[in-house]
């Protein structure tokens, strides 16, 4: 039995040693990282939040699970995956976050996702993106979804950005106003587009997609596609 027992021991040993050889062994460097899916948080920040911003980091040291805790702090961040490749490579798949709209706040924009997430705080904006009136709310916090006092209103913004995607159109929609969700209205360059009521989206959207692709940018006017029993009309204004 002691011999038994001193063999395990011994076994055991062993196996911690070539581990902590292993560990330790320049063979096992990280030298080759491969990083897909980032097109807003740079490479910089994704190894320095990783840790892998030195070059003697061991591929089967790396902690892969604080990696990841650091990296899902960053609003912008959705997920991320690691993969390692025998005997120095690490590969990196970030799912990001994307805004599809900007909340007027004091003197700031809020960067909102297509969940209601708020993702950065800014006094300006570049990418064409629908700046988004009638939320109401107190505060918020990045990387949290936007606390409003009528949910119903950032569900609509919600819904409708999705679709607004859906069909191209997020980037031709400079306004996107939920203050009466009876009377929802967008803006495309100079077209004041009423929506009405939140009910047949998808049509309506679908309409506007068309619609927008026969106007020119330098028309002004109002569009009201309120009704998929109506035909969609277009008023001129000088």
């Amino acid at each position: 039995m002691r011999k038994l027992s001193l063999k395990i021991f011994i076994g055991v040993c062993v196996i911690i040693l070539i581990i902590i050889g292993i560990m330790l062994c320049p063979y096992f460097y990280i030298k080759k990282i491969n990083i897909t899916g980032n097109g807003i948080v740079s490479r910089e920040d994704i190894l320095k939040t990783s840790g892998l911003d030195s070059p003697d980091v061991n591929l089967y040291a790396f902690n892969s699970f604080s990696a990841e805790e650091n990296l899902l702090k960053n609003p912008y961040i959705g997920s991320v995956s690691f993969q390692r490749t025998f005997p120095d490579t690490l590969s990196i798949d970030i799912k990001e976050r994307k805004p599809c709209g900007y909340i007027p706040y004091t003197n700031t924009f809020l960067f909102m996702d297509n969940e209601g997430r708020i993702l950065d705080s800014k006094s300006y904006y570049t990418n064409p993106l629908p700046v988004v009136y009638g939320l109401n709310f107190n505060n918020f916090t990045l990387g949290e979804k936007l606390n409003v006092t009528e949910p119903e209103k950032l569900q609509t913004v919600v819904d409708l950005s999705r679709l607004m995607d859906t069909y191209n159109l997020t980037e031709q929609v400079v306004r996107l106003d939920v203050s009466n969700t009876y009377d929802i209205h967008l803006y495309v360059n100079n077209i004041d587009v009423v929506i009405g009521e939140f009910t047949d989206v998808n049509w309506k959207i679908g309409a506007l997609s068309e619609i927008i692709k026969k106007l020119s940018p330098d028309d002004k006017g109002i569009l009201d596609i309120s009704s998929p029993n109506k035909t969609p009309a277009f008023k001129y204004l000088t």
